[in-house]
């Protein structure tokens, strides 16, 4: 059995006996034995090493619970019993509804460039997938059959859609905390391949953008460098030996040309997605607009960035209906939705008579 490291990068960590373990533990899982025998000489704290080396690797065997027991005699591991969940019961049925859900998550990318078939099945399984608790909420089954998990299903099935599109994607442990918050609690998000370079991505986070009920599509966490989650991302010890993610070509910005934020906006719904970055912006926009209308009712709405617009829009809106309609006849409501990192959208709508 060949194992590629650039796709199984926690195998290649491992001695020589202790590979010839986890060979043996991906084959005696992968038919749901109850006792394993270790055919090579392994202490318990290699075991462990091992077992952790295959639940990082191998999101496909999503009938394995992480934990495990081993009886060892002085120190050598004599037998090693793993815990499985209910899909244990019948792992070639579960296979299959898998295998279908897979083929669902990436059907019609063939032939899209890597990083356009990532963002396919980023933005399928934040549309598809909910994160709620439950007894398989860590397993890649509750998140692409169920379409419900918590950040170690999303995170597992991610790397396994990606596996199975032939691109490197490793599943990454650590630490996060919400940018309000002090306390940092357990996670899990991916690290991919794409090109020369490695990226974080963590669609757990893009699909809970600001625990906002409304299924927005979020790129705040798509494609990033060490540096710009390590606010709010820790890697484990063991996970800290996966590459460093410092690449930026496949960034959402240099995919796609627009603020990550902006993309949240325009799911909003805007109608001009010209984004207003200063007075002159807001004056050649907003006075063209209601200028061409002398009747009934008119709505415009936009993305903007910047304190000057935030505090000045409502008087630089008056100047505006004041010096086109000086009569006045109209009635006015504003609107300003707040985003991330300085962006927000104003809503105007003017009804006249």
């Amino acid at each position: 059995m060949v194992i590629n490291t650039l796709f199984y990068p926690f195998y290649g960590m491992l001695s020589g006996g202790e590979q010839a373990l986890y060979r043996q533990l991906l084959r005696e899982l992968g038919q749901g034995r109850k006792e394993i025998q270790p055919e090579v000489w392994v202490r318990p704290d290699q075991v462990k090493k091992v077992w952790d080396a295959v639940m990082l690797d191998r999101p496909e065997l999503f009938w394995v619970k992480t934990g495990f027991q081993c009886k060892a005699r002085a120190d050598q591991v004599i037998s090693i019993s793993p815990k499985y969940n209910s899909c244990a019961a019948n792992i070639p049925g579960y296979r299959r509804r898998m295998e279908r859900a897979i083929g669902e998550f990436t059907a019609g990318l063939d032939g899209m460039s890597a990083v356009h078939r990532e963002k396919a099945v980023h933005d399928r399984m934040v549309s598809q997938i909910s994160y709620i608790h439950h007894d398989l909420d860590q397993t890649a089954f509750a998140a692409l059959v169920e379409k419900k998990a918590v950040c170690a299903g999303y995170s597992r099935a991610f790397q396994l859609l990606m596996q199975t599109m032939g691109i490197p994607c490793y599943y990454c442990e650590g630490r996060a905390k919400e940018k309000e918050s002090k306390d940092w609690e357990d996670h899990a998000w991916n690290i991919i391949r794409l090109g020369e370079d490695f990226y974080n991505i963590d669609i757990t986070w893009n699909d809970c953008y600001d625990h906002r009920p409304e299924n927005f599509i979020s790129y705040d966490y798509f494609n990033c460098t060490d540096l710009q989650i390590a606010p709010n991302h820790i890697r484990t010890e063991l996970c800290s030996r996966l590459p460093a993610c410092s690449g930026t070509k496949m960034s959402f910005r240099s995919v796609t040309g627009v603020e990550p934020q902006l993309d949240l906006i325009y799911q909003d719904g805007v109608t001009s997605a010209a984004p207003v970055r200063s007075e002159r912006d807001f004056y050649n926009l907003v006075a063209h607009h209601l200028g061409t209308v002398r009747s009934g009712r008119t709505q415009l709405s936009f993305p903007a960035f910047g304190e000057e617009i935030r505090d000045n829009y409502m008087e630089w809106l008056k100047q505006i209906l004041v010096g086109l309609y000086p009569r006045g006849g109209y009635s006015v409501q504003t609107q300003r939705r707040d985003y991330k990192n300085g962006w927000y959208r104003i809503k105007i709508e003017v009804e006249f008579g």
